[in-house]
């Protein structure tokens, strides 16, 4: 049993972004298509370390999940994002925006209104992130 982790090289303190998004019913082909070309823009232009969408389709729900590694990663992204979010939002809407891990104040305040923040305890990541 391992009682150590070798997090040399990590931030343990990332953030955690969880976006549900209704899908509007007849949209569900479209809503795919536009993911797939928002999350490889993300992965050729974006700071996130892992982006991640699950669809739920019995409840016509996605689950987008984002990791950051800090409060000046989400600067960056929201800096540099399509306005709304671009063409994927033609196809749904929020339903619900988390946000686990701590934030600088003025990041904090760019969350939409009702975005629920919840502050790290404890825990570590193995993947390298940053420099």
């Amino acid at each position: 049993m391992r009682t150590t982790a070798d997090t040399s090289g990590t931030q343990n303190d990332v953030i955690v972004y969880h976006n549900t998004l209704r899908i509007y019913e007849g949209h569900l082909e479209a809503f795919r298509e536009e993911a797939r070309k928002a999350v490889a823009v993300v992965d050729e232009q974006g700071p996130q370390i892992m982006v991640q969408i699950y669809i739920d389709e019995p409840r016509m729900l996605a689950h987008s999940i984002q990791v950051h590694a800090d409060s000046a990663s989400i600067r960056t992204h929201v800096r540099t994002r399509d306005p709304g979010n671009g063409p994927i939002m033609d196809h749904c809407e929020s339903q619900g925006f988390e946000v686990f891990g701590t934030l600088d104040p003025d990041v904090r305040a760019m969350m939409p209104d009702g975005t629920r923040a919840v502050p790290r305890l404890a825990g570590f990541t193995r993947v390298p992130v940053g420099d």
